[in-house]
């Protein structure tokens, strides 16, 4: 559901919300937009890998946060064509 405010809320559990914004502006920080999540996935991105080894390889970042951020940022990337999925591998391009 898209909120008057640009900001999606995001339903990961019953009762539990995500607010994330994919483009920053004056209430969200550069570091906090999914945008950003997306080109921190690009840069840790191999041509093709699955994506458990990509998750295991950008968790830790704290810009990334959960997974529900990683799986956003994905969502962005493959939304876009940076990315594809293909037999079982996240791939670089579309």
């Amino acid at each position: 559901m898209i909120l008057p405010d640009k900001h999606v809320r995001v339903s990961i559990l019953p009762d539990k919300h995500v607010r994330v914004s994919i483009l920053p502006d004056k209430h969200v920080r550069v570091s906090d937009s999914l945008l950003n999540v997306g080109a921190i996935l690009l840069d840790a991105m191999r041509p093709s890998q699955t994506v458990t080894e990509l998750w295991n390889r950008v968790r830790a970042r704290p810009e990334i946060g959960t997974f529900a951020r990683f799986v956003l940022g994905l969502d962005l990337l493959f939304i876009l064509g940076v990315v594809s999925y293909r037999d079982g591998m996240v791939v670089k391009g579309p």
